[in-house]
């Protein structure tokens, strides 16, 4: 067997510290990626669950809100726009439109400004609104 010289010690040493940091930058990437896109998605459901709420309470209910906060718990109400079409109507709408804008992700792993979200908007139509004419 030969000795390795001294020029090469540590060098396994240098290469495993410069392979780890690569692939635990990955790794990091890979989880944050992957929990940027669960927030989206809760986002999502989260409009179609006030959404759902809206067709079958009472216009402009705090049981919409409270329906979204369920699946978005730092969800506040300026967050959310409600409109009942057509527009101006009062008891015979014929839709429901729930709109989510500005709700915004905090990277963990990286100092950024947090990520903005699309606006979501869902439309359904109205069933009975809470009225019992």
């Amino acid at each position: 067997m030969k000795k390795m010289s001294l020029s090469q010690r540590g060098a396994a040493a240098v290469e495993f510290g410069l392979t780890l940091s690569f692939y635990l930058l990955l790794l990091l990437g890979i989880i944050e990626f992957a929990r940027f896109l669960y927030i989206y998605n809760s986002a999502v459901e989260a409009t179609r669950a006030g959404a759902r709420t809206a067709v079958v309470s009472t216009m402009n209910s705090p049981d919409i809100l409270q329906e979204m906060r369920l699946i978005l718990e730092d969800l506040t109400a300026d967050q959310i726009a409600i409109t009942y079409l057509p527009l101006n109507c009062v008891t015979d709408c014929a839709y429901v439109q729930i709109a989510l804008n500005g709700y915004s992700v905090t990277p963990i792993f990286w100092p950024h400004d947090p990520i903005v979200l699309p606006p979501f908007t869902t439309t359904l139509p109205a069933e009975s609104l809470g009225n019992n004419n």
